[in-house]
């Protein structure tokens, strides 16, 4: 049997995972993530090596069964960065077959099993990964600015809104009240001087307000819902400039959601953003991820060799649903 050896590495966790030629998981673990442009590509790989050989061994495979290796690194943004990663993974791995890509393309994987689409990706960042039917691909990367990033954005920007209310520009929102008890300020001021004089680790930290920022939208807060919307509208924006630059708005392919910003049975952002993606793009089928990513890197794999049929992917579900690897919507 030979197997396929999927790898996800972000800057706060690394995954890697084990298939089986029948579309089975066979084992994963993880370990601490890593940025490799800014840690070096030996110490980010490291953490790959060691659990990979774990992995492999929980499994009572050697690596002389793996078939291939498909990697979704963060940080690969350019041609030569695969290059690189690709050729550091063969030399620590001993193995040949090895590809490398942005940890978005892999993502795409985690909700389709067809060789070609498009995924909008929003953790705490964003990015996006378009992939036509011939193979060519194009990650949208640094075409996204700051504003755009995830959930880092969307939270700024929700802090923004609160001065903005304080100003008088809005209306009273429960923002007012979610950030001043975060941020422990007795006033709105108090709290504008805080962002003023620390905004890099006031940016890192209310990153974990999202949740609640979605769920006030949820509950009626109508600053809050244009908030989403605006969100919405902006990211949407960018990914069909994207598929209309490849030429993929009127072809019929799953567009995949993926990353933690999209969860929530009644998310109103993801709605908002399948209304304006299915108005552009009416062929594509709008789909939430299934599978943690590191799942999308071994179908990814997988397909190299032959198609899913359905007693692969009932296979597939089945062996991901015991090991705890299907995406929680």
């Amino acid at each position: 049997m030979r197997y396929i050896l999927g790898i996800d590495q972000g800057g706060t966790k690394t995954a890697v995972a084990l298939m089986d030629d029948t579309g089975a998981i066979r084992g994963w673990g993880t370990a601490d993530g890593a940025y490799f442009p800014d840690v070096g590509l030996d110490a980010a790989l490291s953490h790959v090596e060691s659990l990979a050989s774990r992995v492999l061994a929980e499994a009572s495979v050697s690596l002389a069964e793996i078939g291939q290796v498909v990697a979704g690194i963060t940080g690969i943004d350019y041609p030569d960065d695969e290059e690189k990663v690709c050729a550091a993974l063969r030399k620590i791995l001993g193995l040949e077959r090895v590809e490398a890509h942005n940890d978005c393309v892999i993502a795409l994987f985690s909700g389709t099993q067809k060789p070609y689409g498009a995924v909008l990706c929003a953790g705490t960042g964003a990015n996006a990964a378009i992939i036509r039917p011939d193979g060519s691909r194009f990650v949208m990367s640094d075409y996204m600015g700051r504003e755009l990033q995830g959930g880092a954005a969307l939270s700024y920007r929700a802090l923004r809104k609160v001065f903005d209310a304080d100003l008088g520009l809005l209306p009273p929102t429960e923002l007012t009240r979610l950030f001043l008890d975060f941020g422990g300020q007795p006033t709105v001021f108090a709290l504008l001087r805080e962002s003023i004089a620390h905004e890099e680790s006031l940016r890192r930290r209310v990153l974990g307000l999202v949740p609640q920022i979605i769920s006030l939208a949820e509950t009626g807060d109508r600053v809050t819902a244009a908030l989403l919307d605006e969100m919405a509208r902006d990211l949407c924006a960018y990914f069909i400039a994207g598929l209309r630059k490849m030429g993929m708005l009127t072809l019929a392919f799953d567009i995949v959601l993926a990353g933690s910003v999209f969860k929530g049975e009644h998310n109103p952002l993801t709605a908002n953003i399948i209304r304006r993606l299915s108005a552009e793009a009416p062929s594509a089928t709008i789909v939430n991820a299934k599978y943690e990513p590191v799942v999308g890197a071994c179908v990814m794999g997988f397909l190299r060799e032959r198609d899913f049929t359905p007693q692969v992917s009932r296979r597939l579900e089945l062996s991901a649903q015991q090991l705890g690897l299907l995406r929680t919507i």
